[in-house]
């Protein structure tokens, strides 16, 4: 082989190898690492979101069972406060998301976006039909402050299940983005009319 073709062969070596370090580099993430937010573009949160469990009763434990029968992998939200019944009154239980810093599934499927970025907090009881407890109250409070503060979440983004928008996600290497459909949101009236969400966020 002569030197001149050795040149050759050695130059297209190292474009190819430059090619595909380059593509490693700059590969999309997957839907498994925005959901488990482990690349950098998914990491933190954005919105603080309200729930009741829509039940008289019920703990983190119990709602985990269910909800993994359900299929959701487990308990949807973050944290869970007790009504009581079944916890202790204003008891806030952290579950497995939270610990793990991963996306709930307590939102809308059309809304992923709020799931990924969401921090879901659900208040035990049917929110509907009785007001949370003073002691639930309290502690959501407390919590919500602890997480605007901690994540630098404005109030404007403290928002409840009903109220979150359905949104076409996308996203490249650089950025999750989100097309928010400002006319649809969930169909559901939770957490419920006796919990007013102007109310609360005057508190904060």
């Amino acid at each position: 082989m002569n030197l001149k073709l050795l040149y050759h062969l050695i130059i297209l070596f190292l474009l190819f190898g430059c090619i595909d370090q380059s593509s490693e580099v700059s590969a999309k993430p997957d839907w498994g690492d925005i959901y488990n937010k482990s690349d950098r573009i998914s990491k933190g949160w954005k919105y603080i979101i309200i729930h009741h469990s829509a039940t008289k009763s019920g703990n983190a434990k119990g709602f985990h069972r269910f909800h993994t029968k359900q299929g959701y992998g487990g308990l949807c939200y973050h944290f869970v406060i007790g009504n009581g019944k079944g916890a202790k009154d204003g008891e806030i239980q952290e579950g497995f998301r939270w610990k793990e810093q991963i996306a709930g599934t307590h939102v809308d499927i059309n809304s992923w976006y709020h799931n990924v970025f969401g921090i879901g907090i659900c208040l035990v009881g049917n929110i509907e039909k009785q007001k949370p407890t003073e002691k639930q109250m309290g502690s959501l409070l407390k919590l919500v402050k602890k997480l605007m503060k901690e994540h630098n979440i404005k109030a404007e983004n403290v928002i409840t299940h009903k109220t979150v928008p359905h949104g076409e996600m996308t996203w490249s290497n650089n950025s999750v983005n989100v097309q928010i459909k400002r006319n649809k949101f969930a169909s559901t009236l939770c957490p419920g009319k006796k919990f007013s969400i102007n109310k609360f966020r005057s508190k904060l």
